[in-house]
């Protein structure tokens, strides 16, 4: 539920404020696209913490509060974009796709992609070979 001032009231009594709660969610980031740590299929949010130095439940906050999404959502989003180039070089199977884009299984790949893009792996490689061809 949100109050008044867009905060969610789960996070009123935080340690942290939403400014500082984006400025952390930012860090989030700059480290997952520089380092590519969402790759790794063990990745969680403990090993994340204990990379960023920061607590799991601050994190977490800022994923849930900045990002609007639970950490293993957030984490599979940059898997997908991943799966997406990957998709691009027909070349590399479909099969293979999971793994290479730090999914654990081919299962769990299959249902963020379609969460998050709407289409099986395979229409969508369809769909960009077919834009690439002009």
């Amino acid at each position: 539920m949100q109050t008044l001032a867009g905060r969610n009231e789960k996070y009123l009594k935080s340690g942290i404020n939403a400014q500082q709660s984006e400025i952390i969610f930012n860090e989030i980031k700059h480290y997952l696209e520089t380092s590519e740590a969402y790759l790794e299929h063990d990745l969680s949010l403990p090993k994340l913490s204990v990379k960023l130095e920061f607590s799991t439940n601050i994190i977490s906050q800022a994923i849930n509060e900045t990002g609007g999404l639970n950490f293993f959502d957030f984490i599979n989003q940059y898997r997908v974009n991943k799966a997406k180039v990957l998709l691009g070089n027909i070349k590399i199977p479909i099969s293979n796709i999971p793994y290479a884009a730090g999914f654990k299984s081919k299962t769990t790949f299959y249902s963020a992609f379609k969460r998050f893009c709407k289409c099986t792996p395979k229409e969508y490689r369809q769909t960009f070979a077919a834009d690439n061809k002009h």
